[in-house]
């Protein structure tokens, strides 16, 4: 299991535009800068956050609380491109963007000086779609099309988008196909309305016909095509309520960590399935990252209803011996290797440290890594004695940081667009709080309560028995290292030699 400890209250979606310019040369769309934590890496169309002042824009509609306005401020600050009342073209303002960058001019401000208002009555509504209950952060996002005459170029370098283009809707459907781009399922969806569709109104049509462009939340994820997310409800460890079951394949498929035991759970997979039986995908095997109830809760199950076998590390098969019966070990180095219209191949990588038989798969080509619960997309992953050993962890996180992966898939929350940042986080993090122990302990002894007490002042009291875990692989390491000595279950720090 994984958690975060610290607040377990969820916050409710905030809500937020994304506006899509589409016309006879293609969409405009942005490439997230991959530093952004949220979607970094990922190809979409300008958006974000309503703001309280939107609804106060100058605009020629109104009566949305804002989020035509929201859009095309957005708009602004990620291309520099202005769209304002009357039948033209938005027009690229670097200077005045550049100011708004720099904090010496507010967007209302640069309006009123133009004298201009918003087009927001330009905008065609295209869908509301309600981001899954799993992720950290979650919107409420309203969907608009522009329609425009041409490609207007963009003259400014955002912090946040790392690239502007204007791409055919087919092209760039493509390219995801082929692995060149990442994309959520609002944005897949609507370019396939803007292939398939004849103009704004059955773009609009096509785009708002699916229930997910309803705010009923997505479950299939295929951010990479052949790659398929599919957050399940879990047993897990709070703030997470879901665990991602991983579907891997373009013919021959895999699954990952068919996680939950929960019936209305497993046959939603099974259903998924079904309609990716139809799409000529088809389950090879079920494979297993480690031995954690919230990420095996299905594997039985699944197995009964589909008749392949289940695959694990030959540590975490004795571990479910009674519970899951693993037809087939993986070991360092084996390759998983799919048959299908592209053959795909995933290297496997034994990660201790969360668990002994802990597995992570990499797929060279698209410098991809599926890391189980070594990183969160969120939060900090528990080592548990005895079976999580924080000096194999550690070990483990600097061996995934070294395959310089463009993408990473935590076992759960979002994927992640910029791993090896992540990954160091994740080990500032434990050698911080290793830090923090070893200073607690150096004037007297103290037991594991009373350092969780001193340590973990950030952490709610009812999370102490989990800090308290942490806490214990923490010492093991630090008396395995010299560096800590325990005595009738108590814990002091050596004396160090200082010329050493």
């Amino acid at each position: 299991m994984a958690g975060k400890m610290g607040q377990m209250a969820s916050r409710p979606p905030r809500t937020a535009s994304t506006v899509i310019l589409a016309g006879p040369a293609g969409v405009l769309m942005v490439e997230r800068a991959r530093i952004l934590r949220f979607l970094g890496g990922f190809h979409g169309c300008p958006g974000g956050v309503v703001d309280r002042g939107d609804a106060a824009l100058p605009a020629d509609s109104t009566g949305d609380g804002g989020k035509r306005a929201a859009a095309l401020r957005e708009l602004f600050e990620e291309t520099g491109l202005l769209l304002t009342a009357g039948e033209g073209d938005p027009v690229s303002l670097p200077e005045e963007w550049k100011r708004l960058v720099e904090g010496t001019l507010s967007f209302a401000d640069l309006l009123a000086g133009r004298k201009e208002i918003l087009g927001t009555s330009r905008l065609v509504p295209a869908g509301n779609w309600l981001t899954p209950a799993f992720s950290t952060r979650r919107y409420d996002t309203f969907f608009y099309i522009v329609p425009v005459k041409r490609a207007v170029p963009v003259e400014i370098s955002s912090p946040e988008a790392a690239s502007c283009e204007w791409l055919d809707a087919g092209t760039a459907l493509r390219r995801w196909k082929e692995h060149e781009l990442l994309m959520v399922p609002p944005t897949l969806n609507m370019l396939r309305a803007l292939r398939d569709g004849r103009g704004p109104d059955e773009w609009a049509s096509l785009a708002c016909a699916p229930p997910q462009a309803r705010a009923v939340p997505t479950r299939r994820i295929e951010s990479r095509f052949g790659l398929i997310l599919f957050p399940v409800k879990t047993r897990t460890l709070p703030p997470a309520t879901h665990t991602n079951t991983i579907l891997f394949g373009e013919g021959e498929m895999i699954i990952i960590d068919p996680a939950s035991s929960l019936p209305e759970e497993q046959e939603a997979l099974l259903d998924l399935l079904a309609d990716l039986d139809r799409e000529g995908r088809h389950l090879k095997e079920i494979v297993l990252s480690h031995h954690h109830p919230d990420h095996v809760g299905g594997a039985e199950a699944l197995r009964k209803a589909t008749g392949v076998g289940v695959a694990a590390h030959p540590a975490t098969a004795l571990l479910l011996r009674g519970v899951v019966r693993i037809d087939r070990c993986l070991s360092d180095g084996d390759e998983i290797i799919l048959a299908g219209p592209c053959e795909r191949r995933l290297e496997v990588l034994h990660t201790p440290g969360h668990a002994p038989g802990h597995l992570s798969f990499h797929e060279r080509p698209t410098a991809t890594i599926f890391g189980g619960d070594n990183v969160l997309g969120d939060g900090s992953v528990l080592i548990s004695p005895p079976h999580g050993d924080m000096d194999d962890y550690l070990r483990s996180l600097v061996r995934m940081k070294r395959l310089n992966a463009r993408i990473l898939v935590a076992g759960h929350g979002e994927i992640e667009g910029n791993p090896n940042d992540r990954i160091d986080a994740c080990i500032e993090h434990r050698l911080e709080r290793e830090r923090m122990i070893l200073a607690s302990i150096l004037d007297s002894p103290l037991a594991p309560p009373e350092i969780v007490k001193r340590v973990y002042t950030d952490v709610p009291e009812e999370m102490h028995p989990l800090a308290e875990l942490s806490v214990l692989a923490h010492l093991a390491r630090l008396v395995r290292r010299g560096l800590a000595a325990e005595r009738k279950g108590a814990y002091k720090a050596r004396a160090q030699n200082k010329s050493s």
